[in-house]
């Protein structure tokens, strides 16, 4: 009896003697980036003891060798880019392993086994053909990142929640619908990206994802956004553009911390009164959408520098709405605007301004307050005339008044000494004035579709010295 006791006592502090060994040879980030990385499975084996990192990339393997099994103070194993459909379950038992990276195979799926990794950080299984993740993923407590980027999957295991360590979930381009009860229970969750899907709402619950930095949710069917994403006031960057959404959340102008906001392609009809409290806000992309009207809360965004609103419904911009100090790109083209009596006064930096494709019969704003603009384009309105205080605007480089129905062009049109580009093509000229001459710099002048004289034709070729000349 005793000897049996012995024999099992001489077992036990064997086996604590090993787990100790194996522990105390766990290597810390530091040090992992001075160990030597394997790249032949054959000399990881001569130097188990001291085989930490273990990359066999683009070899184009097909199999792994179950002698893998034998590393047992790996940590970070790279198996990207070959031909590999399933591994060996040796894999599985190696108990230090902190990152395993399968990018790019041929694998349709995870073993269960995957659940004995306990030590894994970092998981990266995108670029594969995987349907499914096992539920088995939830003992998975200290993964902090799961890559499964450009799979196939429809849905996450339910017990993925308890994976609670999760700072980096990347689910691009697959083909998720809905989550699972338990996806709001990761807390830790900082950055998330669902960008091309098929989800058509957000989780119940989402303000609990208190730590959340980055949502991405580009190309989804999302047609509203729970109320509770306006909590998560962590977030500096979120993707919406290209899908179905209607209205936003009332209060989602608690998202200060956003500086790019993009809703292109999308259902809008309205914007919420909150949006102008985006106040770190640098781009403001609305094009694509259905929206008659621009909240004048807008102008309170003091460090906007563009604003894009092209291809909506807009029938009049008045008010305070685009009177934004730093804004430098303003596009409102391809709208229905007729009535433009928005002030501007206070628009030193805008650089281009884009109008073209709308309803304006005159312009009634004053240009003299643009002292920055270099780009103009009024093509595709009904102008019949410009105003005089456009021939103010020296810094103007480009000038597109084309598809209109001008006749006239003033003879100040030459004080733009910087313009590079005329195009006064479609209107109904007769005459241009030959001050035009003047414009040193000019490049090019298009005046095709318009009914010249041919004697003034002529006179324009001899006297206009542009590079191209377009009748």
């Amino acid at each position: 009896m005793k000897n049996h006791l012995f024999f099992f006592t001489s077992i036990l502090l064997s086996l604590n003697f090993y787990v100790s060994t194996a522990q105390s040879k766990l290597k810390s980030p530091e040090e992992l980036a001075q160990s030597t990385v394997y790249h032949s499975l054959e000399d990881a084996l001569l130097h188990k003891r001291n085989a930490y990192i273990l990359n066999l990339e683009r070899q184009q393997l097909k199999n792994i060798s179950k002698k893998i099994g034998k590393l047992k103070y790996l940590q970070e194993l790279y198996l990207g880019y070959n031909q590999l459909a399933y591994l060996p379950s040796e894999i599985f038992k190696l108990k230090n392993l902190r990152k395993l990276v399968l990018t790019g195979n041929k694998f349709s799926g995870l073993p269960s086994e995957i659940g004995g990794l306990t030590e894994l950080e970092v998981l990266e299984i995108d670029r594969n053909g995987i349907i499914y993740l096992p539920e088995s993923l939830g003992k998975l407590t200290k993964l902090k990142v799961l890559n499964a980027a450009e799979n196939q999957i429809n849905q996450l295991p339910e017990k993925l929640g308890n994976c609670t360590s999760l700072e980096k979930i990347d689910l691009f381009a697959n083909q998720l619908t809905q989550f699972p009860e338990s996806f709001c229970k990761l807390v830790n969750l900082k950055h998330l990206d669902l960008d091309w899907n098929r989800l058509a709402a957000l989780p119940e619950g989402l303000e609990n994802l208190k730590n959340l930095e980055v949502l991405r949710l580009e190309k989804n069917q999302l047609e509203t956004l729970p109320e509770g994403l306006s909590q998560l006031i962590k977030i500096k960057e979120i993707k919406l553009f290209n899908n179905q959404l209607i209205k936003l959340p009332i209060e989602f102008g608690n998202l200060h911390l956003i500086k790019e906001l993009n809703l292109e392609n999308n259902r809008l009809t309205e914007l919420p009164q909150s949006i102008g409290n985006l106040s770190n806000l640098v781009l403001l992309n609305l094009s694509g959408n259905q929206l008659t009207a621009l909240p004048e809360s807008l102008g309170k965004m003091s460090r906007l520098k563009e604003l894009m609103a092209r291809k909506n419904q807009l029938t009049h911009v008045k008010g305070n709405t685009i009177n934004i100090p730093s804004l430098e790109v303003l596009d409102l083209s391809i709208n229905e605007i007729s009535s433009f009596t928005a002030v501007m006064n206070r628009l030193k930096n805008l650089k281009r301004l884009d109008l073209e494709m709308n309803n304006l019969k005159k312009i009634s704003f004053q240009f003299s307050s643009l002292a920055s603009l270099e780009h103009l384009n009024l093509s595709g309105n009904e102008l019949i005339e410009l105003p005089e205080t456009l021939c103010k605007i020296t810094s103007l480089e480009n000038l597109i008044i084309s598809e209109n129905q001008i006749a006239t062009i003033s003879r100040s049109i030459n004080k733009l000494r910087r313009l590079k580009e005329l195009d006064l093509s479609g209107n109904k000229l007769l005459l241009i004035p030959m001050d035009i001459a003047n414009l040193t710099g000019l490049q090019k002048l298009d005046l095709s579709n318009n009914p010249l004289y041919s004697w003034h034709k002529k006179q324009i070729i001899n006297k206009i010295k542009a590079k191209e000349i377009v009748f």
